[in-house]
């Protein structure tokens, strides 16, 4: 509690986020109606009692759509980060620990580099289609090399303390050295970039939806119905207006997260060290 009353950005975002979970796993409970019913006489009503944030361009209730919009949204993100975390973090440590695998894998890093990390994407998916799993591979794939690239980093920077020489020359294995000596400083730092990453994600995901490529219908996903509203823009703004709010609100909730996670781990950065950094 003393860390969340010390950084705001955390505790606002933290609250809005647990907002969106909350939203997200109580949908079927709280949602207002079935989002996949269809009231062509309702089409694209404005927010009313009956329908909170109005209906799309089938007449179905936008608000439940949203809510249950989380789902996909979130779900695939964090699925991606926990994803490229995980090889980031395993290829990071074995280029810093294993010297001559270093070059090979560090190559092969800088290739995924040279990609755009969108266009690949699209690559993965005109190959296993618009389903979750090939969304997942999309967003994993271009992802882990940032990871890589931190954590060799990281751990090439505490292999080279007098500590850590110490524990090897006491003969310690190479998996003794990972757990106790490299991952308690790897995990903050990576912790930090995974929280950021998934707010992004969020919008790619968003992204695919806006293209077609995304979680496909009748499920609901937030990109897709942000482009469903388009067409009727003029007349129906609420539409897109609603879905880019819940796409705005869930980053900026994540890079809040994100940034506050941050101060806390580093001391160095925040109110403490206004002082100490230069203008």
């Amino acid at each position: 509690m003393r860390i969340l009353a010390r950084h705001k950005g955390l505790f606002c975002g933290g609250g809005l986020l647990l907002l969106i979970f909350l939203g997200g796993v109580f949908a079927p409970s709280i949602a207002p109606h079935d989002p996949t019913v269809q009231d062509l006489r309702m089409r694209m009503t404005g927010p009313s009692f009956t329908y909170p944030l109005g209906t799309d361009t089938l007449g179905r209730c936008l608000a439940s759509r949203i809510l249950f919009g989380v789902r996909p949204s979130i779900g695939l993100a964090m699925a991606a980060t926990c994803m490229v975390t995980l090889a980031g973090i395993m290829v990071g440590v074995l280029s810093a620990v294993f010297r001559r695998l270093d070059m090979v894998l560090m190559r092969i890093t800088d290739c995924f580099f040279a990609l755009p990390g969108m266009v690949l994407a699209l690559v993965i998916i005109s190959f296993t289609g618009p389903n979750p799993w090939g969304i997942l591979l999309a967003l994993s794939v271009p992802g882990w090399p940032k990871y890589a690239r931190v954590v060799r980093g990281i751990a090439r920077s505490q292999l080279a303390q007098p500590q850590v020489e110490a524990v090897r020359c006491m003969g310690a294995g190479p998996l003794y050295v990972t757990r106790t000596c490299l991952l308690p400083w790897i995990w903050p730092q990576v912790t930090t970039i995974a929280t950021l990453g998934i707010g992004g994600k969020v919008a790619t995901i968003a992204g695919l939806g806006f293209l077609g490529l995304g979680v496909q219908p009748p499920t609901p996903e937030w990109g897709a119905i942000m482009y469903g509203g388009l067409p009727v823009l003029g007349i129906a703004p609420h539409i897109s207006l609603f879905s880019g709010l819940a796409i705005a609100l869930t980053v900026l909730a994540f890079t809040l997260v994100g940034e506050g996670v941050h101060e806390a781990i580093n001391p160095l950065i925040g109110e403490d060290a206004n002082e100490t950094m230069p203008d």
